[in-house]
């Protein structure tokens, strides 16, 4: 960092936002969340020149570090290398081959019906479900896997150091950082969502490709409980990862609202991450569905397959509205401090209290 930026981090006071309430000493270290610990706050910096705000949030942070310097300089390339974007498409991918499943599933269930009351019909085969039916599905869980991975390499590359994030923002300077591909950052609760959604995902995808070979099972409801082989090949990681999505999709949501249980109707993220979050739940309501219920006594078929349909529904208007959020967060006039003193002597210092 040249030698402004170094006496801009040393000058540097950073505040928890006025606006929310903060834990007790005694309870949680009242700083920054995201940085320096796991607790849903926001951060104020201030400049005592024209008393301009700069509100810090994580999410809006890490979806603009590496592309909102390209946005302002009116560079159509950040939409093609922004991580969010990309994440936010697999994720609309994923949630449309969900629904493409299903549908063929639920005709091919009606189809199998009619065949077993005419003895005339023959009886579909079962590559024939496995490739409308079950490829889909995987194809899908695979969609959203490549989407987490995108989200978790975006958590882990964004800018950890605030002051040196805000020189380069009121400067308009291009972030410059090497690229990682690991990262272990146990204070962030961003961190643990993207880390339990690709654990999640990755879980399903192995459940999804074991019944897409399977020989005897297809689809999200014509599953069976007596083979141990599907007990342990589909079940087990099936549950295990819808579990580990159900946190990180409520650790996502605490990230946007930052406190753990409040609404905030009028924030788009807010959307974002609660459609999810109900996405991922009826999800997982269709699976426990399946798994204790396997005489269909209170969960019947088409119950479960209406669960699993309305959750990949959420889960697509997520997606749409994330593409919506990433170009809004991309607009001028959401960050009316950027580049502030990119034309302005090097004896300046921003966010001195």
């Amino acid at each position: 960092m040249d030698e402004s930026g170094a006496s801009t981090k040393a000058h540097l006071t950073r505040y928890p936002s006025q606006t929310l309430l903060m834990p007790r000493r005694e309870r949680a270290k009242p700083i920054f969340y995201g940085v320096d610990s796991f607790w849903p706050t926001l951060i104020d910096f201030y400049s005592v020149h024209d008393d301009t705000r700069v509100l810090w949030s994580s999410r809006a942070h890490r979806k603009t570090f590496h592309t909102l310097h390209l946005a302002f300089s009116s560079d159509s390339t950040w939409v093609i290398i922004s991580w969010s974007l990309w994440s936010a498409w697999f994720s609309a991918l994923g949630a449309g081959l969900f629904l493409y499943g299903s549908y063929d599933e639920t005709v091919f269930a009606k189809a199998a019906a009619a065949a077993n009351s005419d003895s005339n019909e023959t009886p579909l085969p079962l590559d024939y479900l496995h490739r409308w039916i079950d490829l889909p599905y995987f194809v899908g869980a695979l969609s959203f896997f490549v989407a987490q991975l995108l989200t978790y390499l975006e958590v882990i590359n964004c800018c950890h150091d605030l002051e040196r994030w805000l020189h380069e923002y009121v400067h308009a300077d291009p972030p410059i950082r090497k690229m990682k591909w690991l990262g272990f950052s146990p204070y962030r609760i961003d961190y643990w969502s993207a880390l339990l959604h690709v654990l999640g995902w990755f879980l399903l995808v192995c459940a999804r490709g074991y019944i897409y070979r399977a020989k005897v099972v297809y689809g999200v409801v014509h599953l069976s409980r007596g083979d141990p082989r599907i007990f342990w090949g589909h079940w087990v990681p099936s549950l295990v990862g819808y579990f580990a999505l159900t946190v990180g999709a409520y650790l996502a949501h605490v990230e946007v609202i930052h406190r753990w249980f409040v609404c905030r109707l009028q924030k788009l993220e807010f959307w974002v991450t609660g459609t999810n979050c109900v996405a991922v739940i009826f999800l997982f309501m269709c699976s426990i569905g399946q798994f204790i219920d396997p005489f269909n006594l209170v969960f019947s078929d088409e119950g479960t397959m209406n669960s699993f349909q309305v959750g990949a529904t959420f889960a697509l208007v997520s997606a749409i509205l994330m593409v919506v959020e990433v170009f809004r967060l991309h607009l001028p006039m959401k960050h009316p401090a950027y580049g502030k003193f990119a034309a302005v002597t090097t004896t300046t210092h921003y966010g001195t209290m």
